[in-house]
């Protein structure tokens, strides 16, 4: 007898990769492949460029994307959740595993419960626990191993959020331990699986571990639904993908910028050339690079994931722009340095991301770039810059030629922000120093 699931696996894969294959054939973004329907939901929704196209496909995005390489289709990514599998250029992976934990994990996670349970319910639970999230998350935990001994696979989350229902004591908000050892021993599994409930840090707040997220929201909303601390209802009772939506809606995106699947994005997008992720940042007042305030932050980033083994930064701004300002007004002023900023944007697109951090001070970050190449980078910028001001038309009313001043470093891991900032302060300066219109380089042993 033919096995179906595996026939029925494998017509499905088929109809994913030949669904590639037509969006391939016309189209601008990168198609984007997520092996989980949720997930794949907050990143259509809130992470992927609208040029780029997401598809589903539950459990097998390893395996489309294979399948895809196979007919040489380019500008394909995968997403996986399973911690185990050792990931290509291509795939991705979450630090929490999933979209359900990044968002029980995230900062937004306790607002959008105070939305919807209301702050009574939530400050009696507290009480009453010693620590909200810690007893939820001991529960979950002491869920998935009674669970993982039961052997159980849920085939819809009703019967899930049943089965969580019934092992929890609602009065003391505590794994009810005399039914789950009644169900152990009933499957033959007489095992002890007894957790102690952690105890609230005061210190740091409760991070959920990686792939735990779901199992947390079953908790959540079966309490929300059955805890009354001290006879208080919550203000609101639904179920664990609604409340999956509310956190996916009321996510800062931003902080996806701490994840280095972000980063590994972002240099995918560089090396690839297809437009994967969505800008939700803001630009400089003049609209052509980013603002200032995310310059430290993605060193600090960058620094901290470790992203990448080695890194170059660069920081310039242009000799004598003072002339401008005074012979030909701030007006033209402001055209040289939205004129400056794309040539910087443009001779370092594919390598670089690039600050302005005000006047006609530009900062650029080279992920993965290595020293020679930086150098090479930091050169052909020079001379864009010098040659194309050596053509604009406001070029012979100026005592002196618009060129730039550029401080360049390297440095591979374990280096500190202050020491690369420092660092980088110092190039520059000596740039000027030595007579500007040059690239002075410096590289930093960790």
């Amino acid at each position: 007898m033919p096995d179906t699931n595996a026939m029925r696996r494998f017509i499905n894969l088929d109809v994913i990769v030949n669904t590639v294959s037509m969006l391939a054939s016309n189209r601008e973004g990168a198609i984007w492949i997520s092996d989980c329907d949720e997930d794949a939901k907050f990143y259509e929704a809130r992470c992927a460029d609208k040029r780029a196209a997401v598809l589903v496909a539950p459990g097998d995005a390893s395996d489309v994307l294979h399948l895809v390489a196979g007919r040489g289709i380019e500008g394909v990514v995968a997403t996986v959740s399973d911690l185990n599998v050792i990931l290509s250029e291509h795939e991705f992976r979450l630090s929490t595993g999933d979209v359900a934990t990044l968002l029980v994990n995230s900062k937004s996670f306790s607002s959008v419960m105070n939305s919807l349970a209301g702050r009574e319910w939530l400050e009696a639970s507290e009480r009453l626990t010693g620590g909200f999230r810690s007893r939820v998350e001991s529960i979950a935990s002491s869920l998935r191993s009674i669970q993982n001994l039961l052997e159980i696979e849920f085939v819809d989350r009703s019967a899930e959020l049943s089965f969580t229902e019934q092992l929890i004591s609602w009065p003391s908000f505590t794994i009810d331990w005399a039914i789950a050892r009644s169900k152990l021993r009933s499957a033959g599994k007489d095992i002890r699986v007894e957790q102690t409930a952690k105890a609230p840090s005061k210190a740091s707040p409760v991070r959920i571990d990686p792939g735990c997220g779901f199992g947390v929201l079953l908790v959540v909303t079966a309490a929300m639904r059955n805890f009354r601390p001290r006879g208080i209802t919550p203000n609101a009772s639904l179920g664990p993908d609604e409340l999956l939506s509310f956190l996916r809606v009321g996510y800062d995106i931003n902080e996806f910028e701490s994840e280095e699947m972000f980063w590994r994005m972002r240099a995918w997008e560089r090396t690839w050339g297809y437009p994967l992720l969505t800008e939700w940042r803001l630009r400089d007042p003049l609209g052509v690079l980013w603002d200032q305030r995310y310059w430290e932050k993605d060193l600090r980033a960058h620094l901290t994931t470790r992203s990448f083994s080695k890194m170059a930064a660069m920081k310039m701004d242009l000799d004598h722009f003072r002339d401008v300002n005074n012979t030909l007004g701030h007006a033209v002023g402001d055209e040289a340095i939205r004129r400056y900023c794309a040539i910087v944007r443009d001779t370092l697109r594919g390598v670089a991301d690039v600050y302005r951090r005000g006047g006609d001070e530009v900062l650029a970050l080279c992920p993965d770039l290595e020293l020679d190449e930086a150098k090479l980078r930091a050169e052909e910028l020079r001379a864009a810059i010098e040659e194309q001001f050596m053509n604009w038309e406001f070029a012979d009313r100026l005592p002196q030629p618009l060129t730039a001043s550029i401080g360049l470093v390297h440095w591979g891991l374990d280096e500190s922000e202050q020491n690369v900032i420092r660092t980088l302060d110092q190039a520059q300066h000596d740039a000027k120093e030595q007579g500007r219109n040059r690239v002075v380089a410096v590289v930093l042993q960790s």
